[in-house]
């Protein structure tokens, strides 16, 4: 499900940078360009997925430092 999300989301990112670089090329873009709130979804989702491939590291120092198990 991880690979997925990376695939997912490394998709998300080629499909916006080539849309910007599409209407920065043209002056007459028909489509507009990314919303800034595409921007910020595709940061949010980055972190999440990046924690996500990472957890396996993150949770045993996670659940000491907040006095679990």
């Amino acid at each position: 499900m991880t690979v997925a999300a990376i695939v997912a989301v490394a998709a998300g990112w080629l499909f916006y940078f080539r849309k910007r670089a599409a209407c920065a090329r043209d002056a007459a873009c028909k489509m507009p360009a990314p919303a800034k709130s595409t921007f910020v979804l595709l940061c949010v989702a980055t972190v999440f997925v990046a924690i996500s491939a990472c957890w396996g590291f993150i949770e045993a120092p996670l659940m000491r430092a907040l006095g679990g198990a």
